[in-house]
């Protein structure tokens, strides 16, 4: 989808060039046909291979590591190639002429802004901007495409509204001592006009000579000036505009100014900078309106504190401008400017968003809480930060003192599948039990998998590790991979755990023993032997054999084979192979064993997940050794997980030296964060104290939550397919989490 949706935007860009020129002068089929195959080959240029994947990027959806030009940049920024390739076939634009409209036969000055919107107003900041435009500070102006009228309402009117005057009384009449006290209005304009549109050098012969005399004063006397810019893209894109029109915008930033953008898609394209900006247009577009949160077609008059962001999290957006606006005009953001004052309010949410990224809401809801609200056991806190590579990530570590004395216990789904917080609420109604912190378990076989392998639905939920609940193994380890141990005196542990040791599965009295010699043999002796999923092999001896195959400690399947037959390997669970007649008394198809394994006692709560990242304070990660790429571990992953360099959400545990447990989880998939490799996993764990530490089940199942709030951003929703563009992150359903209470 995002790669079509790319390339349709471009399309769609080229064919607006073209259909433009075609209206002015005659193009040459031929060179049509060159330029849009030129347009074309931008997606076949490929720079050899990525160091680095992302995981849900268009490189992980082909599963290669083609470095592909185009992928570099956003679809604003691919406009300015298209522009260039333009300008190359057919040589550069001619500025447009300003088009005269009369603005004075609108009542007043919010209907003359509502008009640059050309469409009902879903966003209306229309309040915060009229009282920055009456204060005397400097301004910037980009302009849209109906300059007459832009300039009327924010060159024009902005004069009269700081000098007092109606909005029909000419400026003419003003004393000119007054006028030059007025603070300027630099317009930004191209220097190289985009179809339809002005250059900076028209615009500028336009206000020194044009029929609005008023608009030549303020010219003439230095209160409205053009500066040029260097910009081909559509938008506002800060690394093109050129020295002087940056020199401008800095000097309006020291002088406590302001940005007003009209021009298309600057909403998306300013997001985040250190300027305030009023954003003043339609959405149009699918993208435009879906970062906004407006539906297409519809206007919006958009505020944005200077360092915020207005859409967090797309395409799983926890904020869109839309609910920022609502947030700005909150009860609860004119309280906390009454108490603390505007200008600390802001400077919170901007501190806030370089150091955390939190959406506003949270953050006013922080700043309104008392400061003597009561410290939990678990101390989460917000982290971000930027790779030697200049990609971004962000995520949260949740810490737990080990003096906490916190009980753990592992929880599964009865039946299916639900999310953490879903756990959480279902176990928090048994009385004297409140979760403190909780995230998703190990790896299972979902629905998906379960039908790549062409197995019965009732394998769905399949455990694929170790779960210890209460001191019962409900599943067995199936290759060699970590496990979070709690032990029956309560003290924490993360090692690698395996049946290589062997084990024992009993059902009423009668006890079977499978000793570390009777793992996975390629020919079995006449005892009891069994097989887990490191056996290296497609298929294992029956040979007139009684082979009972397990899900957990569940009997799922028991058969008799013939001399010489083999069975295949299935990655579902442990097997046990009989010799012929000598299948325990009472096993029968859906009987729960008890096992218990040689290598493992006095163990309360485990869960196996992986794969290990740290033994002793060093970076130990081994996905050979553990089994991750085999083929029966490679047939179990929705996504490869053996991949060392694929950066996506992920979720980890780390332990220090005094048994103090820190949860991490990395956000990935959304714009503010490219997620994380295994190994930088293990290196942020490293980096705060921690000397063990394993991974638990990533993507959209990585879930953190504490004090039954979701502290990641999911980057999945289940009804995806209802809006590819955005929907409001959701977890995504597990079988098991780790609770701590």
């Amino acid at each position: 989808v995002e790669e079509q949706r790319n390339r349709g935007m471009a399309y769609a860009f080229a064919r607006g060039l073209v259909a433009s020129r075609s209206r002015v002068t005659r193009l040459d089929p031929l060179d049509e046909v060159e330029f849009f195959n030129r347009v074309d080959s931008l997606f076949l240029i490929r720079a050899g291979e990525m160091p680095i994947r992302i995981d849900h990027s268009l490189a992980y959806r082909h599963r290669n590591r083609r470095h592909y030009r185009y992928r570099e940049l956003t679809p604003q920024e691919l406009t300015a190639v298209i522009v260039l390739l333009d300008h190359e076939m057919f040589g550069p634009w001619e500025s447009s002429p300003v088009t005269e409209e009369i603005a004075h036969q609108l009542a007043n000055w919010n209907q003359m802004v509502a008009r640059c919107c050309g469409g009902p107003l879903r966003i209306d900041d229309r309040k915060p901007m009229l009282a920055r435009l009456s204060e005397n500070v400097p301004f910037a102006l980009f302009l849209g495409d109906r300059t007459e009228h832009e300039l009327e309402v924010f060159v024009l009117q902005t004069a009269r509204i700081r000098l007092g005057l109606g909005i029909h009384e000419n400026l003419s009449a003003t004393p000119p001592s007054r006028l030059d006290r007025l603070a300027p209005i630099t317009i930004i304009e191209r220097e190289e006009a985009l179809p339809g549109g002005l250059d900076a050098a028209s615009l500028e012969a336009h206000l020194k000579s044009g029929a609005n005399k008023e608009l030549q004063l303020l010219h003439d006397r230095g209160i409205c000036r053009v500066v040029g810019s260097s910009q081909l893209s559509v938008g506002i894109d800060f690394r093109q505009l050129g020295e002087a029109a940056l020199r401008s915008l800095v000097e309006i930033r020291q002088r406590k100014g302001f940005v007003i953008a009209l021009c298309a898609q600057a909403a998306m394209t300013t997001d985040g900078v250190a300027l305030e900006r009023f954003h003043v247009g339609r959405a149009d577009d699918p993208l435009t309106a879906n970062i906004l949160g407006i539906p297409i077609g519809t206007g919006f008059v958009q505020w944005a504190p200077g360092g915020l962001r207005c859409a967090l999290a797309y395409p799983t957006p926890v904020q869109t401008a839309k609910s920022l606006s609502d947030t700005l005009r909150s009860r609860r953001f004119r309280r906390l400017c009454k108490r603390m004052g505007r200008d600390a309010v802001l400077t919170a949410l901007r501190e806030d968003a370089e150091d955390c990224g939190s959406p506003v809401e949270v953050v006013l809801s922080r700043l309104s809480r008392s400061e003597r609200s009561r410290r939990g056991p678990v101390e989460p806190e917000a982290l971000n930060g930027v790779y030697e590579d200049g990609c971004p990530w962000s995520g949260v570590i949740a810490r737990v003192a080990a003096d906490s004395r916190l009980r753990y216990s592992i929880l599964s789904a009865k039946a299916g599948s639900q999310t953490v917080p879903e756990f959480v609420r279902k176990f928090n109604r048994s009385p004297r039990r409140r979760a403190r912190i909780a995230w998703n378990g190990g790896y299972i076989l979902n629905a998906e998998l379960v039908g790549k392998l062409g197995l019965p639905e009732s394998y769905i939920g399949s455990p694929l590790g170790l779960i210890v609940s209460q001191g019962r193994v409900l599943s067995p380890p199936l290759f060699d991979k970590p496990a979070f141990i709690v032990s029956e005196d309560r003290s924490l542990g993360i090692c690698r755990v395996s049946c290589a040791s062997g084990l024992s599965a009993r059902f009423g009295r009668a006890v079977v023993e499978f000793p570390a010699e009777s793992r996975n043999p390629t020919s079995p002796g006449p005892a009891p032997c069994f097989y887990d999923l490191l056996y290296p092999g497609e298929s294992f001896p029956g040979n007139g054999r009684t082979i009972v195959r397990l899900v957990g400690a569940r009997i799922m399947e028991m058969r008799s084979t013939n001399p010489g037959e083999a069975v295949p390997v299935l990655p579902v669970g442990l097997v046990f192979s009989f010799p012929k007649r000598e299948l325990p008394e009472g096993w029968t198809e859906g009987r729960e064993l008890t096992l218990e394994l040689n290598a493992l006692s006095g163990v309360a709560s485990a869960i196996e997940a992986g794969p290990m990242l740290l033994a002793g304070g060093e970076v130990c990660i081994d996905m050979d050794g553990e089994g991750w790429t085999t083929s029966n571990s490679i047939r179990t992953q929705a996504a490869r997980l053996d991949y060392l360099d694929m950066r996506g959400p992920k979720i980890a545990i780390g332990l220090d030296d005094e048994g103090n447990l820190a949860v991490l989880v990395v956000n990935g998939r959304i714009r503010e964060s490219v997620g994380a490799t295994h190994v930088e996993m293990a290196e942020i764990l490293r980096a705060r104290g921690m000397r063990t530490a394993m991974g638990f089940d990533p993507g959209g199942s990585a879930t953190l939550v504490v004090d039954g709030e979701t502290l990641n951003i999911s980057p999945y929703n289940r009804d995806y397919e209802r809006n590819v563009y955005a929907l409001e992150p959701q977890p995504r359903a597990v079988a098991s989490a780790v609770v701590g209470y």
